[in-house]
C-alpha cells in the first residue's frame, strides 16, 4: 500500500496543479505575459481559449513524446498561473 495523506486516503492531494503544486493563479512564479507567451494565447483569451492552449502544448512538450521536460514543466506553470482553478 502506498502513502497515505492526513485524511488516510491515498492519491494526490485536493487543490493541486497539473505538476503536483499547489494551484494559485498567479502565484506560480511566472508573470502572466510570460505566461501568455508560453502558451500562445493573447491578453484577452477566455479561459477556454487558455484550456485548449494549454492542451495543445502538453501535447508538444510532454517527455513521453519526446518533447523536452523543462519546457514541460514551463507549460505547466503558465496553466496555473492563467487559471482559475
Amino acid at each position: 500500500v502506498g502513502p497515505r495523506g492526513a485524511d488516510g486516503r491515498g492519491g494526490r492531494a485536493r487543490g493541486r496543479g497539473p505538476t503536483g503544486g499547489a494551484s494559485m493563479s498567479g502565484n506560480s512564479g511566472m508573470p502572466p505575459g510570460d505566461a501568455r507567451r508560453t502558451l500562445g494565447v493573447d491578453a484577452d483569451a477566455s479561459q477556454s481559449e487558455v484550456k485548449a492552449a494549454y492542451r495543445d502544448r502538453v501535447k508538444e512538450t510532454h517527455p513521453d513524446s519526446g518533447g523536452d521536460e523543462e519546457e514541460f514543466k514551463r507549460v505547466n506553470r503558465a496553466y496555473e498561473t492563467l487559471t482559475d482553478d
